[in-house]
């Protein structure tokens, strides 16, 4: 007979960790999509709307870590769970160290090839919001692999196209480095695209 005034259970406690990933994608898929606006009208309206969405990012991120810390039996491995919820919370600190820096920064004008780079990186954040889906069921994501593979080789022939242009030009040496670090922020964030769909396919191998 239960204790009168105490609620106790000895079942573990069962976490949802796989709609913690759902959110944290969910948010960079938007920050993606800001990043682009953002590079057509860089504003500080959108600005703060991609600070906002990396804020609500960060939350998500220390309840998983936080429920991760509290939880005994994890569906995966825990070591697993929490490399994916970094890789997930990079991606989104890149878009928006991206807009911040810009911001910051005030180049005399918006280079097309960092819109090139944008549009590239929300393709490959669209694969990784395919792969975060399949993994709650262990589904293959070998072909979702081979296009993400395919899409960080053209961002980085992308960027090292950008950062040769910069040479070339007749820009000043000044927007030489404020364009050389942006380019590599959002190589930064692609990459960290490659490494999520990466490790999600790892963590889908152990346990098929």
């Amino acid at each position: 007979m239960p204790i009168k005034g105490f609620n106790l259970s000895f079942l573990p406690k069962q976490v949802d960790f796989f709609s913690y990933f759902k959110k944290q994608i969910k948010l960079v898929e938007e920050a993606s999509e800001k990043l682009i606006e953002f590079l057509d009208d860089p504003s500080e309206e959108l600005m703060k709307e991609i600070e906002r969405l990396e804020s609500e990012a960060d939350e998500v991120w220390g309840e998983l870590r936080a429920e991760l810390n509290q939880t005994f039996i994890t569906p995966l491995e825990r070591e697993d769970i929490h490399d994916l919820g970094i890789l997930l919370d990079d991606i989104i600190d890149f878009i928006k160290s991206t807009a911040e820096r810009f911001w910051l920064y005030q180049p005399k004008e918006v280079l097309p090839q960092s819109k090139q780079m944008a549009q590239q990186l929300k393709k490959m954040v669209d694969i990784v919001v395919k792969v975060i889906e399949k993994l709650e069921k262990l589904e293959d994501v070998s072909e979702e692999i081979k296009e993400i593979n395919r899409m960080e080789s053209e961002g980085d022939a992308l960027n090292r196209r950008a950062i040769a242009s910069l040479f070339k030009g007749k820009l000043d040496v000044i927007e030489v480095i404020k364009w050389k670090e942006l380019f590599e922020k959002i190589e930064e964030a692609m990459d960290r695209c490659q490494h999520t769909a990466l490790l999600v396919e790892n963590i889908i191998l152990k346990h098929v």
